[in-house]
């Protein structure tokens, strides 16, 4: 069993569901909305949390990644490691995953073929 929670600044959950309790990465795509209330929330920070249990009800070790654009770099001072910005978030270089550059948009010949 497992369940994935978003949590506000204050860290009160304002979005719940179950997730997917096959090992291994899995996604969450959040609109904004609170499930408790209705009530839609504005862009902010928030955190992710998951709760997995295995058979017995013992729980069992999750972590959690996030994707974001990089738009801007800051240089770390006196020797301190540099910061990557996402937006209003700053992450240490050594907390950083995984780099990749944004595909670009098919031609729009194939958009419109998509749809």
């Amino acid at each position: 069993q497992a369940v994935v929670s978003v949590l506000d600044q204050k860290g009160n959950a304002v979005f719940t569901t179950n997730g997917d309790p096959a090992l291994g990465r899995h996604g969450l795509v959040w609109d904004g909305t609170n499930n408790f209330t209705g009530q839609k929330y504005t862009s902010g920070v928030y955190k992710i949390a998951v709760t997995a249990l295995d058979s017995q009800g013992k729980t069992l070790e999750s972590k959690t990644y996030t994707n974001g654009k990089v738009t801007a770099v800051e240089s770390g001072k006196d020797g301190a490691e540099a910061n990557l910005k996402l937006g209003n978030i700053s992450l240490k270089l050594s907390e950083v995953k995984t780099v990749r550059e944004t595909p670009p948009p098919p031609p729009a010949s194939q958009n419109a073929a998509a749809q």
